[in-house]
């Protein structure tokens, strides 16, 4: 079982309400992707609020969250409240497409651990179908809500299987955003089929930088070197 509060070296995530519990996906995307200059970030599909807090800690940007599901918007807003950047974090209880008509901000940078199973059997749950399965928010609907709210130079970071990832490449393609950077992640330093991708897209078509981190060595728990360098930021044990 999960613990009911996961620990992380600057802040705490409980996760006891909500659907989805702190997990590797969510902790490789927020080590990874650097806010820079970032003035305004926004976290679609926040569960937690594990990703809004680690974009906190990495920058001094103004950070909205967005959550559909009510338990989980209720406690990621306790986990940012809670956290030492609670005057820079703020959490909306809403669908993203709603949450589009409704402000007015734009933002540097976007971050997603979005659902991404499209054609799966869905889980019994439904919190977690919803958290898990594109069916409340589609790829194309997820990245048609990013052009709006994403500013003339914004980035979109975004981690995926590997299969949804080149699906939604295309899908972002053909809305006028284009791959820059991809983390290539593999769960074992000697295997070479990748588990994930972690993504950066932007209006721009640049040449895009190509790197791989494996999780783990070949026995579980010990960690790749370059895995613990990603997130020695955040994780205790590291």
């Amino acid at each position: 079982m999960p613990e009911s509060v996961f620990r992380f070296k600057r802040f705490s995530i409980a996760q006891d309400k909500c659907a989805m519990k702190v997990g590797t996906d969510s902790v490789l995307l927020g080590a990874w992707v650097e806010p820079a200059n970032s003035k305004r970030i926004l976290d679609i599909g926040t569960g937690s609020g594990i990703l809004a807090c680690m974009m906190a800690q990495k920058s001094s940007a103004q950070i909205d969250a967005v959550e559909i599901d009510e338990a989980s918007a209720q406690q990621a807003n306790e986990n940012c409240n809670a956290s030492p950047w609670s005057d820079r974090l703020t959490v909306f209880h809403s669908s993203i497409q709603s949450f589009v008509e409704s402000t007015n901000n734009q933002y540097d940078l976007i971050v997603s651990n979005p659902p991404f199973f499209r054609d799966a059997l869905q889980n019994p749950s439904a919190t977690k179908t919803q958290a898990r399965h594109a069916v409340s928010l589609s790829f194309e609907d997820l990245l048609s809500c990013t052009k709006k709210l994403l500013l003339p130079e914004g980035i979109l970071a975004i981690i995926l299987p590997v299969n949804e990832a080149e699906f939604f490449c295309e899908v972002a393609k053909s809305t006028g955003l284009f791959l820059n950077d991809v983390l290539r992640v593999r769960a074992k330093a000697r295997h070479e089929i990748e588990i994930r991708k972690v993504m950066k897209f932007s209006s721009k078509q640049i040449q895009h930088s190509d790197t791989t981190v494996a999780i783990e060595n070949e026995e579980r728990h010990s960690f790749t070197d370059e895995y613990k360098k990603l997130t020695a930021d955040f994780y205790l044990k590291f």
